[in-house]
């Protein structure tokens, strides 16, 4: 306990056992194998007693309300957290683009998805994958040497090209 809390308690002991013992004519008597008390001491003692355990509960009952009380701020923030995340889940992005010249019998890969190049060598498809996690775009085929495109954050996913000759 604090040494404020200490005297406060001291303080108000003692004016109750002067009230008790001096105006209102009180009797107490403590009797303990180590000691014995009686009178405004014992009344004392007794009035310590029961204001430091009530303090005691009174302050136990504050620290396990302010301990639920982070641990509810905490799963909150996760909760937020969470939220966050199956968001950003449903945020579906689209990409396309060109693979320029065009290759037959290729395909244009996207982590696991893939899809069909057109005779124009056009292509399109959706993703949920965020695009501030660097993925590529690979195109795969019969005449092709894996070439790939780099994604960025900035990029505009609507309008790629896939270069499928060295430069």
């Amino acid at each position: 306990m604090p040494l404020l809390v200490i005297t406060a308690l001291f303080t108000m002991s003692l004016i109750a056992a002067w009230v008790l013992f001096k105006i209102l004519q009180s009797t107490a008597t403590v009797t303990k194998p180590e000691y014995q008390l009686g009178g405004a001491a014992a009344g004392f003692v007794v009035i310590l007693s029961i204001l430091a355990l009530t303090y005691m509960q009174v302050n136990a009952k504050q620290n396990d309300d302010t301990d639920l009380n982070n641990q509810i701020a905490d799963l909150q923030k996760k909760v937020q957290v969470g939220k966050s995340c199956i968001d950003g889940e449903k945020a579906e992005v689209t990409y396309s683009g060109t693979v320029s010249p065009a290759l037959q019998d290729a395909n244009v890969v996207f982590a696991v998805t893939e899809a069909k190049i057109q005779q124009d060598g056009r292509f399109a498809f959706q993703s949920n994958i965020d695009p501030s996690k660097l993925p590529s775009i690979y195109v795969i085929g019969p005449d092709s040497h894996t070439p790939y495109k780099q994604l960025f954050p900035d990029d505009k996913t609507t309008a790629l090209t896939i270069p499928t000759t060295p430069n």
